[in-house]
Protein backbone atom coordinates (compact mmCIF):
# COMPACT_ATOMS: atom_id res chain seq x y z
CA UNK A 1 0.00 0.00 0.00
CA UNK A 2 3.01 2.33 0.81
CA UNK A 3 4.21 1.73 -2.69
CA UNK A 4 0.86 3.04 -3.79
CA UNK A 5 0.66 6.28 -1.32
CA UNK A 6 3.87 7.10 -2.80
CA UNK A 7 3.13 6.84 -6.43
CA UNK A 8 -0.17 8.87 -5.48
CA UNK A 9 2.06 11.93 -3.40
CA UNK A 10 4.35 11.89 -6.11
CA UNK A 11 1.04 12.73 -8.98
CA UNK A 12 -0.46 15.05 -6.41
CA UNK A 13 2.87 17.41 -5.86
CA UNK A 14 3.29 17.48 -10.11
CA UNK A 15 -0.31 18.27 -10.14
CA UNK A 16 0.46 21.25 -7.31
CA UNK A 17 3.33 22.37 -8.49
CA UNK A 18 1.65 23.06 -12.38
CA UNK A 19 -1.25 24.75 -10.21
CA UNK A 20 1.14 26.57 -8.49
CA UNK A 21 2.84 27.83 -11.57
CA UNK A 22 -0.44 28.54 -13.14
CA UNK A 23 -1.42 30.42 -10.02
CA UNK A 24 1.85 32.29 -9.89
CA UNK A 25 1.79 33.31 -13.56
CA UNK A 26 -2.19 34.40 -13.10
CA UNK A 27 -1.34 36.74 -10.96
CA UNK A 28 1.57 38.22 -12.05
CA UNK A 29 0.54 38.62 -15.65
CA UNK A 30 -3.32 39.68 -14.48
CA UNK A 31 -2.23 41.92 -11.67
CA UNK A 32 -4.82 42.30 -8.21
CA UNK A 33 -7.63 42.90 -9.96
CA UNK A 34 -8.18 41.16 -13.22
CA UNK A 35 -6.98 37.92 -10.86
CA UNK A 36 -9.82 38.54 -8.60
CA UNK A 37 -11.78 38.54 -12.07
CA UNK A 38 -10.66 35.68 -13.13
CA UNK A 39 -11.86 33.56 -9.59
CA UNK A 40 -15.20 35.06 -9.92
CA UNK A 41 -15.76 33.54 -13.03
CA UNK A 42 -14.65 30.04 -11.70
CA UNK A 43 -15.90 30.35 -9.02
CA UNK A 44 -19.88 28.81 -8.88
CA UNK A 45 -18.62 26.65 -11.76
CA UNK A 46 -16.08 25.20 -9.42
CA UNK A 47 -18.94 25.01 -6.40
CA UNK A 48 -21.61 23.44 -8.63
CA UNK A 49 -19.08 20.63 -10.30
CA UNK A 50 -18.42 18.97 -7.04
CA UNK A 51 -22.35 19.05 -6.29
CA UNK A 52 -23.62 17.98 -9.38
CA UNK A 53 -22.29 14.48 -8.93
CA UNK A 54 -24.35 13.35 -6.26
CA UNK A 55 -21.81 11.72 -4.89
CA UNK A 56 -21.71 9.16 -7.26
CA UNK A 57 -17.48 9.11 -7.41
CA UNK A 58 -17.43 7.72 -3.97
CA UNK A 59 -20.04 5.25 -4.63
CA UNK A 60 -17.96 4.34 -7.61
CA UNK A 61 -15.00 4.05 -6.18
CA UNK A 62 -16.22 1.71 -3.18
CA UNK A 63 -17.87 -0.64 -5.39
CA UNK A 64 -15.16 -0.71 -8.06
CA UNK A 65 -12.77 -1.86 -5.05
CA UNK A 66 -15.21 -4.72 -4.15
CA UNK A 67 -16.56 -5.75 -7.81
CA UNK A 68 -13.62 -4.80 -10.48
CA UNK A 69 -15.28 -6.55 -12.75
CA UNK A 70 -18.10 -5.23 -12.36
CA UNK A 71 -16.73 -1.67 -13.22
CA UNK A 72 -18.20 -0.81 -16.62
CA UNK A 73 -22.32 -1.11 -15.02
CA UNK A 74 -21.44 1.09 -12.36
CA UNK A 75 -19.61 3.58 -14.65
CA UNK A 76 -22.38 3.72 -16.88
CA UNK A 77 -24.72 3.79 -13.13
CA UNK A 78 -22.66 6.92 -12.17
CA UNK A 79 -22.94 8.23 -15.47
CA UNK A 80 -26.76 8.51 -15.58
CA UNK A 81 -26.84 9.77 -11.70
CA UNK A 82 -24.60 12.76 -13.18
CA UNK A 83 -26.17 13.46 -15.86
CA UNK A 84 -29.67 14.26 -13.70
CA UNK A 85 -27.07 16.43 -10.97
CA UNK A 86 -25.57 18.21 -14.20
CA UNK A 87 -28.93 19.53 -15.53
CA UNK A 88 -30.28 20.28 -12.16
CA UNK A 89 -26.95 22.22 -11.07
CA UNK A 90 -26.98 24.39 -13.88
CA UNK A 91 -29.96 25.65 -13.66
CA UNK A 92 -29.51 26.25 -9.92
CA UNK A 93 -26.15 27.85 -10.95
CA UNK A 94 -27.74 29.93 -13.94
CA UNK A 95 -30.20 31.45 -11.48
CA UNK A 96 -27.04 32.14 -8.42
CA UNK A 97 -24.80 33.88 -10.83
CA UNK A 98 -26.14 37.04 -11.67
CA UNK A 99 -26.86 37.80 -7.75
CA UNK A 100 -23.35 36.42 -6.97
CA UNK A 101 -21.48 38.75 -9.36
CA UNK A 102 -23.95 41.82 -9.55
CA UNK A 103 -21.04 44.08 -8.61
CA UNK A 104 -19.09 42.69 -11.96
CA UNK A 105 -18.79 44.07 -15.03
CA UNK A 106 -21.68 42.46 -17.08
CA UNK A 107 -19.09 41.19 -19.01
CA UNK A 108 -17.79 38.49 -16.38
CA UNK A 109 -21.35 37.96 -16.13
CA UNK A 110 -22.07 36.73 -19.45
CA UNK A 111 -19.06 34.47 -19.63
CA UNK A 112 -19.69 33.28 -16.11
CA UNK A 113 -23.58 32.57 -17.42
CA UNK A 114 -21.72 30.90 -20.89
CA UNK A 115 -19.01 29.18 -18.76
CA UNK A 116 -20.64 27.20 -16.48
CA UNK A 117 -23.15 24.90 -18.53
CA UNK A 118 -20.52 23.70 -20.56
CA UNK A 119 -17.57 23.13 -17.80
CA UNK A 120 -20.13 21.14 -15.47
CA UNK A 121 -20.95 18.36 -18.41
CA UNK A 122 -17.44 18.32 -19.25
CA UNK A 123 -15.83 18.20 -16.30
CA UNK A 124 -17.99 15.43 -15.17
CA UNK A 125 -17.70 13.63 -18.45
CA UNK A 126 -13.70 13.44 -17.45
CA UNK A 127 -14.07 13.38 -14.12
CA UNK A 128 -16.18 10.60 -13.14
CA UNK A 129 -13.97 7.63 -15.18
CA UNK A 130 -11.41 8.89 -12.79
CA UNK A 131 -13.14 6.94 -9.67
CA UNK A 132 -12.91 4.27 -11.60
CA UNK A 133 -9.15 3.79 -11.97
CA UNK A 134 -8.73 4.61 -8.11
CA UNK A 135 -11.16 1.69 -7.20
CA UNK A 136 -9.21 -0.43 -9.41
CA UNK A 137 -5.94 0.48 -7.53
CA UNK A 138 -4.99 1.66 -11.53
CA UNK A 139 -2.83 4.62 -9.27
CA UNK A 140 -0.25 5.75 -12.72
CA UNK A 141 -3.71 6.07 -14.54
CA UNK A 142 -5.51 8.14 -12.16
CA UNK A 143 -2.48 10.65 -11.27
CA UNK A 144 -1.46 10.85 -14.79
CA UNK A 145 -5.02 12.11 -15.62
CA UNK A 146 -5.73 13.94 -12.54
CA UNK A 147 -3.14 16.47 -13.50
CA UNK A 148 -4.17 17.21 -16.81
CA UNK A 149 -6.81 19.72 -16.45
CA UNK A 150 -3.80 21.87 -14.23
CA UNK A 151 -1.90 21.01 -17.31
CA UNK A 152 -4.16 22.62 -19.73
CA UNK A 153 -5.45 25.31 -17.23
CA UNK A 154 -1.40 26.63 -17.22
CA UNK A 155 -1.60 26.50 -21.00
CA UNK A 156 -5.01 28.75 -21.01
CA UNK A 157 -3.36 31.26 -18.32
CA UNK A 158 -0.15 31.68 -20.66
CA UNK A 159 -2.56 33.40 -23.14
CA UNK A 160 -2.22 36.10 -20.76
CA UNK A 161 1.24 36.86 -22.42
CA UNK A 162 -0.66 37.75 -25.32
CA UNK A 163 -3.72 38.83 -24.12
CA UNK A 164 -4.42 39.47 -20.27
CA UNK A 165 -8.14 39.12 -19.92
CA UNK A 166 -9.94 36.43 -17.61
CA UNK A 167 -12.88 36.23 -20.45
CA UNK A 168 -10.42 34.93 -22.94
CA UNK A 169 -8.33 32.77 -20.86
CA UNK A 170 -12.05 31.08 -19.15
CA UNK A 171 -12.47 30.57 -23.12
CA UNK A 172 -9.49 28.38 -23.87
CA UNK A 173 -9.50 26.78 -20.46
CA UNK A 174 -12.82 25.10 -21.63
CA UNK A 175 -11.93 24.25 -25.23
CA UNK A 176 -8.90 22.47 -24.18
CA UNK A 177 -10.89 20.60 -21.56
CA UNK A 178 -13.33 19.59 -24.22
CA UNK A 179 -10.24 18.76 -27.30
CA UNK A 180 -7.41 17.40 -24.96
CA UNK A 181 -8.63 16.28 -21.39
CA UNK A 182 -12.05 14.33 -22.59
CA UNK A 183 -10.56 12.19 -25.28
CA UNK A 184 -7.63 11.10 -22.86
CA UNK A 185 -9.82 10.13 -20.51
CA UNK A 186 -11.72 8.05 -21.89
CA UNK A 187 -9.43 6.69 -24.69
CA UNK A 188 -7.21 5.46 -21.21
CA UNK A 189 -10.27 4.04 -20.17
CA UNK A 190 -10.67 1.42 -23.27
CA UNK A 191 -6.89 0.35 -22.98
CA UNK A 192 -6.51 -0.12 -19.15
CA UNK A 193 -10.26 -0.94 -17.87
CA UNK A 194 -11.94 -1.90 -21.47
CA UNK A 195 -15.45 -2.73 -19.75
CA UNK A 196 -18.69 -2.24 -21.89
CA UNK A 197 -20.29 0.53 -20.21
CA UNK A 198 -23.63 -0.44 -19.02
CA UNK A 199 -26.60 1.59 -17.87
CA UNK A 200 -29.24 -0.54 -15.80
CA UNK A 201 -31.97 0.59 -13.85
CA UNK A 202 -31.02 -2.62 -10.75
CA UNK A 203 -27.41 -0.62 -10.75
CA UNK A 204 -28.73 2.80 -10.49
CA UNK A 205 -30.82 0.94 -7.59
CA UNK A 206 -27.77 -0.95 -5.84
CA UNK A 207 -25.65 2.20 -5.76
CA UNK A 208 -28.37 4.77 -4.69
CA UNK A 209 -28.40 3.97 -1.23
CA UNK A 210 -24.59 4.81 -0.86
CA UNK A 211 -24.64 7.85 -3.43
CA UNK A 212 -27.70 9.56 -2.02
CA UNK A 213 -25.51 9.49 1.73
CA UNK A 214 -22.19 10.63 0.03
CA UNK A 215 -24.20 13.15 -1.97
CA UNK A 216 -25.76 14.66 1.19
CA UNK A 217 -22.00 14.61 2.28
CA UNK A 218 -20.71 16.75 -0.60
CA UNK A 219 -23.41 18.86 -0.18
CA UNK A 220 -21.92 20.57 2.95
CA UNK A 221 -18.62 19.75 2.07
CA UNK A 222 -18.74 21.46 -1.17
CA UNK A 223 -20.53 24.80 -0.07
CA UNK A 224 -18.13 24.66 3.39
CA UNK A 225 -15.15 25.16 1.54
CA UNK A 226 -15.81 28.41 -0.83
CA UNK A 227 -19.22 29.92 1.20
CA UNK A 228 -16.71 32.74 2.54
CA UNK A 229 -15.34 33.33 -1.17
CA UNK A 230 -18.69 33.75 -2.32
CA UNK A 231 -19.26 36.20 0.12
CA UNK A 232 -15.88 38.32 -0.75
CA UNK A 233 -17.04 38.24 -4.55
CA UNK A 234 -20.54 39.47 -3.79
CA UNK A 235 -19.47 41.87 -1.51
CA UNK A 236 -15.60 43.30 -1.62
CA UNK A 237 -13.96 44.58 -4.50
CA UNK A 238 -12.00 42.44 -7.28
CA UNK A 239 -8.51 43.78 -5.80
CA UNK A 240 -9.52 42.05 -2.39
CA UNK A 241 -10.86 38.81 -4.32
CA UNK A 242 -7.23 38.60 -5.58
CA UNK A 243 -5.60 38.64 -2.30
CA UNK A 244 -8.29 36.22 -0.91
CA UNK A 245 -7.59 33.90 -4.20
CA UNK A 246 -3.60 34.27 -3.50
CA UNK A 247 -3.75 33.23 0.37
CA UNK A 248 -6.31 30.39 -0.89
CA UNK A 249 -3.81 28.88 -3.07
CA UNK A 250 -1.12 29.06 -0.37
CA UNK A 251 -3.06 26.99 1.88
CA UNK A 252 -3.63 24.36 -0.99
CA UNK A 253 -0.27 23.17 -0.14
CA UNK A 254 -0.56 21.43 2.28
CA UNK A 255 -4.14 19.93 1.15
CA UNK A 256 -2.80 18.14 -1.81
CA UNK A 257 -0.48 15.99 0.24
CA UNK A 258 -3.23 15.07 2.23
CA UNK A 259 -5.74 13.83 -0.39
CA UNK A 260 -3.01 11.66 -1.59
CA UNK A 261 -3.67 9.87 1.67
CA UNK A 262 -7.11 10.11 2.03
CA UNK A 263 -7.46 8.80 -2.15
CA UNK A 264 -5.45 6.08 -1.22
CA UNK A 265 -6.81 5.13 2.06
CA UNK A 266 -10.62 4.67 1.36
CA UNK A 267 -9.74 1.79 -1.88
CA UNK A 268 -8.07 0.20 0.66
CA UNK A 269 -10.26 -0.29 3.43
CA UNK A 270 -12.94 -0.78 1.60
CA UNK A 271 -11.74 -3.66 0.27
CA UNK A 272 -9.98 -5.00 3.83
CA UNK A 273 -10.81 -7.49 5.67
CA UNK A 274 -12.99 -5.64 8.77
CA UNK A 275 -9.80 -7.00 11.66
CA UNK A 276 -7.45 -4.67 9.22
CA UNK A 277 -9.29 -1.72 9.10
CA UNK A 278 -9.28 -0.44 12.18
CA UNK A 279 -4.98 -0.65 12.72
CA UNK A 280 -4.26 0.42 9.16
CA UNK A 281 -6.83 3.94 9.13
CA UNK A 282 -5.08 4.11 12.86
CA UNK A 283 -1.57 4.29 11.20
CA UNK A 284 -2.44 6.77 8.12
CA UNK A 285 -3.68 8.56 10.52
CA UNK A 286 -1.11 9.55 12.99
CA UNK A 287 1.30 9.85 10.43
CA UNK A 288 -0.77 12.47 8.43
CA UNK A 289 -1.31 14.48 11.80
CA UNK A 290 2.31 14.37 12.48
CA UNK A 291 3.25 15.69 8.79
CA UNK A 292 0.46 17.94 8.82
CA UNK A 293 1.80 19.72 11.85
CA UNK A 294 5.47 20.10 11.09
CA UNK A 295 3.82 21.38 7.30
CA UNK A 296 1.84 23.80 9.12
CA UNK A 297 4.10 25.45 11.36
CA UNK A 298 7.17 25.24 8.91
CA UNK A 299 4.85 27.21 6.07
CA UNK A 300 3.54 29.93 8.67
CA UNK A 301 7.24 30.61 9.13
CA UNK A 302 7.88 30.81 5.48
CA UNK A 303 5.00 32.42 4.24
CA UNK A 304 5.66 36.50 4.79
CA UNK A 305 9.00 35.88 2.64
CA UNK A 306 7.62 33.28 0.52
CA UNK A 307 4.32 34.69 -0.95
CA UNK A 308 5.66 38.15 -2.15
CA UNK A 309 8.52 35.70 -3.76
CA UNK A 310 6.05 33.84 -5.31
CA UNK A 311 2.95 36.27 -6.26
CA UNK A 312 5.06 39.81 -6.19
CA UNK A 313 4.98 42.73 -3.23
CA UNK A 314 1.56 43.87 -4.69
CA UNK A 315 0.16 40.77 -3.52
CA UNK A 316 1.68 41.26 0.28
CA UNK A 317 -2.16 42.26 1.16
CA UNK A 318 -2.39 38.57 0.99
CA UNK A 319 -0.23 37.87 4.01
CA UNK A 320 -3.22 39.41 6.35
CA UNK A 321 -5.65 35.93 5.06
CA UNK A 322 -2.73 33.17 4.49
CA UNK A 323 -1.45 32.15 7.81
CA UNK A 324 -5.44 31.59 9.11
CA UNK A 325 -6.12 29.37 6.01
CA UNK A 326 -3.06 27.35 5.56
CA UNK A 327 -3.76 26.51 9.66
CA UNK A 328 -7.74 25.76 7.61
CA UNK A 329 -6.17 23.70 5.04
CA UNK A 330 -4.22 21.71 7.17
CA UNK A 331 -7.47 20.59 9.06
CA UNK A 332 -9.25 20.11 6.16
CA UNK A 333 -6.92 17.61 4.97
CA UNK A 334 -6.83 15.98 8.28
CA UNK A 335 -10.53 15.78 8.08
CA UNK A 336 -10.48 14.39 4.75
CA UNK A 337 -8.32 11.35 5.65
CA UNK A 338 -10.54 10.77 8.64
CA UNK A 339 -13.95 11.11 6.34
CA UNK A 340 -12.13 8.42 3.94
CA UNK A 341 -11.67 6.50 6.24
CA UNK A 342 -14.94 6.42 7.83
CA UNK A 343 -16.31 5.84 4.27
CA UNK A 344 -13.80 2.95 4.26
CA UNK A 345 -15.40 1.59 7.40
CA UNK A 346 -18.84 1.42 5.76
CA UNK A 347 -19.85 4.71 7.79
CA UNK A 348 -20.68 7.61 5.70
CA UNK A 349 -22.66 9.17 7.40
CA UNK A 350 -20.08 10.36 9.84
CA UNK A 351 -18.37 12.66 7.85
CA UNK A 352 -22.09 13.49 6.56
CA UNK A 353 -22.34 14.85 9.92
CA UNK A 354 -18.78 16.32 10.43
CA UNK A 355 -18.80 18.64 7.22
CA UNK A 356 -23.04 19.68 8.29
CA UNK A 357 -21.47 20.65 11.34
CA UNK A 358 -18.91 22.60 9.69
CA UNK A 359 -20.97 24.62 7.35
CA UNK A 360 -23.71 25.37 10.47
CA UNK A 361 -20.79 27.55 12.23
CA UNK A 362 -19.42 28.80 9.25
CA UNK A 363 -22.72 29.83 8.46
CA UNK A 364 -22.95 31.85 12.05
CA UNK A 365 -19.72 33.41 11.46
CA UNK A 366 -20.47 34.91 8.73
CA UNK A 367 -24.12 36.54 9.71
CA UNK A 368 -21.87 37.34 12.67
CA UNK A 369 -18.94 38.95 11.13
CA UNK A 370 -21.00 40.36 7.78
CA UNK A 371 -21.13 43.56 8.47
CA UNK A 372 -17.23 43.97 8.95
CA UNK A 373 -16.39 41.22 6.15
CA UNK A 374 -12.34 41.73 5.05
CA UNK A 375 -9.62 39.48 4.68
CA UNK A 376 -8.93 38.70 7.61
CA UNK A 377 -12.63 37.92 8.90
CA UNK A 378 -13.12 36.23 5.49
CA UNK A 379 -9.79 33.73 6.51
CA UNK A 380 -11.69 33.36 10.60
CA UNK A 381 -14.86 32.42 8.79
CA UNK A 382 -12.61 29.82 6.64
CA UNK A 383 -11.20 28.43 9.48
CA UNK A 384 -14.30 27.84 11.76
CA UNK A 385 -15.40 25.29 9.34
CA UNK A 386 -13.15 22.42 9.21
CA UNK A 387 -11.92 23.45 12.78
CA UNK A 388 -16.04 22.52 13.93
CA UNK A 389 -15.53 19.42 11.90
CA UNK A 390 -12.23 18.45 13.03
CA UNK A 391 -13.83 18.50 16.77
CA UNK A 392 -16.43 16.54 15.91
CA UNK A 393 -14.37 13.88 13.91
CA UNK A 394 -11.78 13.27 16.86
CA UNK A 395 -14.87 12.08 18.95
CA UNK A 396 -16.07 10.17 16.52
CA UNK A 397 -12.83 8.55 16.11
CA UNK A 398 -12.66 7.83 19.93
CA UNK A 399 -15.82 6.09 20.07
CA UNK A 400 -15.79 3.98 16.71
CA UNK A 401 -12.21 3.16 16.58
CA UNK A 402 -9.86 3.63 19.52
CA UNK A 403 -10.79 0.93 22.07
CA UNK A 404 -9.36 -1.45 18.80
CA UNK A 405 -6.29 0.52 18.77
CA UNK A 406 -5.90 0.79 22.67
CA UNK A 407 -2.47 2.43 22.04
CA UNK A 408 -2.91 4.85 19.75
CA UNK A 409 -1.03 7.90 21.60
CA UNK A 410 1.85 4.98 21.76
CA UNK A 411 1.51 4.63 17.99
CA UNK A 412 2.92 8.03 17.51
CA UNK A 413 6.73 7.15 18.99
CA UNK A 414 6.03 3.71 16.98
CA UNK A 415 5.60 5.44 13.60
CA UNK A 416 8.32 7.98 14.37
CA UNK A 417 10.99 5.45 14.91
CA UNK A 418 10.24 3.56 12.20
CA UNK A 419 10.46 6.26 9.94
CA UNK A 420 13.94 7.17 11.51
CA UNK A 421 15.07 3.53 11.28
CA UNK A 422 14.04 3.38 7.59
CA UNK A 423 15.95 6.92 7.09
CA UNK A 424 18.97 5.81 8.90
CA UNK A 425 18.83 2.24 7.24
CA UNK A 426 18.56 4.30 3.46
CA UNK A 427 21.15 6.25 4.58
CA UNK A 428 23.37 3.52 5.10
CA UNK A 429 22.89 1.89 1.93
CA UNK A 430 24.13 4.81 0.04
CA UNK A 431 27.11 5.28 2.17
CA UNK A 432 28.06 1.80 1.73
CA UNK A 433 26.99 1.88 -1.99
CA UNK A 434 29.35 4.74 -2.63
Amino acid sequence: MFKHLLITLIGYFCQFVVSLLAGVLAARLLGPVARGELAAILLLPSIMAGIATFGAPQALTYYTAQEPDKAGNYLGAALAICTIGVTITSIVGWFLTPHVLAGSRPRLVTQALIYLPFFLFIATAYGVPWSVFLGSKDYRSFNFLRILPNVVYLIAVLVAFVHPDPVIITQVYIVLLGVVVLPMVWFTYSRRINQAIKIRIATIKHMWRYTSISAAMILPQIIGQRLELVFVVAKLDAATVGFYSVALGMGQILFTAQSAVGNILFPYLAAEKAVDKAFLFSRLLRITLLLTLFAVIGLVVVLPALLPLLFGDIFSTALVAAPILVVASGLSGINQVIGDGFRGLGRPGLPVSAESIGLFVKVVVLVIIYSKLDLFWAAIAGLSSPLAGFVFNCIAYHLLVSHIDVHWLGGFYRDLSDVWKNIMSRIGVLCLSK
